[in-house]
């Protein structure tokens, strides 16, 4: 970003961990660190895309989905409670 234009970047995605096989064009699963910010015993809900964003209104896990269309799924991986969808 600093020695070009920002616009190529619009509509980025930016899982935490993407598994994929020997094709990184066929990915098996995506996962996504939560971190509770209020309760430690219940799950951070996935982040909903503000208002002017590519992804306007559009939660994060659809939005993994329809970008890399993952065999296995996408997960939140939150501390103590583990890997869920």
């Amino acid at each position: 970003m600093q020695h070009g234009p920002s616009e190529e970047l619009k509509g980025s995605i930016v899982p935490d961990i993407v598994i994929h096989t020997d094709d990184p064009g066929r990915t098996l699963a995506v996962y996504d660190f939560k971190f509770p910010c209020v309760s430690i015993d219940d799950a951070p809900p996935w982040r909903r895309y503000p208002r002017g964003n590519v992804h306007d209104g559009k939660w994060q896990n659809d939005v993994y989905r329809e970008a890399l269309n993952p065999q296995e799924g996408v997960f939140r991986v939150v501390p103590r409670l583990g890997v869920m969808p």
